[in-house]
């Protein structure tokens, strides 16, 4: 093992790292925005093309994991619904401001029985 200490290590200077990290970063972007354009056809300006929606792609995902053929439009369009009722809970729970003191939602008082409850009778 080196000995990193003292005048017996002789690896990179923190600024010539960080000299070497800007250079190779600088030049990558200098290269991109100086080049010409990638391809010689320019792609057809018909319509603006949509980047898919974040409930599509969770589809795609759940698709992806799950191939078969069992995937027909009653199941895909059951699937769409459990994936908005997630996303719907999801942007609920995210609204709810929280303090830096909350407990964790696993914390939970104790529940105590009042008279006349009983385990289920």
């Amino acid at each position: 093992m080196p000995d990193r200490t003292g005048d017996n290590f002789r690896g990179l200077d923190r600024r010539e790292f960080a000299r070497t990290i800007t250079a190779g970063c600088t030049g990558g972007v200098i290269a991109l925005t100086t080049a010409g354009p990638v391809s010689a056809q320019a792609p057809p300006e018909s319509a603006p093309s949509r980047p898919p929606s974040l409930t599509t792609l969770q589809l795609a995902q759940v698709i992806t994991m799950c191939p078969g053929a069992h995937w027909d439009e009653a199941t895909v369009e059951a699937v769409l619904n459990d994936i908005r009722g997630d996303q719907a809970r999801s942007r609920q729970l995210s609204a709810f401001g929280l303090k830096n003191a909350d407990e964790p939602a696993t914390v939970f008082p104790p529940r105590t029985l009042r008279a006349g409850q009983g385990s289920g009778q």
